[in-house]
Parts: C-alpha cells; sequence; structure tokens
C-alpha cells in the first residue's frame, strides 16, 4: 500500500515533514472546513455550517470532523 496524500498533525508542518513527505511521493493536505465538532458544536451547528458552505458550490471540499462526542457522533 502506497499513500498519495499525507495530512499533517493539527494541520501544523515544517521543512522535514515537507521534504520526507517529496520522498514518499506524497502530497499534503490540509482541510479548509471545520465543522465545529472539536469546540462543541452541537450536530444542528454543525449541519448549518455545512448548509453555510454548501451554498457557496465550493469546486472542492476538504472537511474536518472528529465525530468522537457523543452530541456530534
Amino acid at each position: 500500500m502506497q499513500f498519495v496524500h499525507f495530512h499533517k498533525a493539527y494541520g501544523e508542518f515544517n521543512d522535514l515533514v515537507r521534504e520526507v513527505a517529496l520522498q514518499h511521493g506524497e502530497t499534503l493536505v490540509n482541510w479548509d472546513f471545520d465543522s465545529g465538532d472539536s469546540v462543541g458544536n452541537s450536530a444542528a451547528q454543525s449541519e448549518a455550517l455545512y448548509d453555510q458552505i454548501a451554498a457557496q458550490h465550493p469546486s472542492t471540499l476538504l472537511c474536518l470532523n472528529h465525530e468522537v462526542y457523543e452530541t456530534t457522533a
């Protein structure tokens, strides 16, 4: 198995991470939408945020979801 994309922990990276990813043929990616579940948004609040971003008709969307809280899982 070979990965082609690599998500940076906490969205952070440095030159070493870039270099290692390049050596392995990986592309660094980061989210461009946060549902807010990690800061306590309810499922309804997260859904409203999704509705707002969807109404903008983005050509691509990479979402950050944790889904580890009972209120949003």
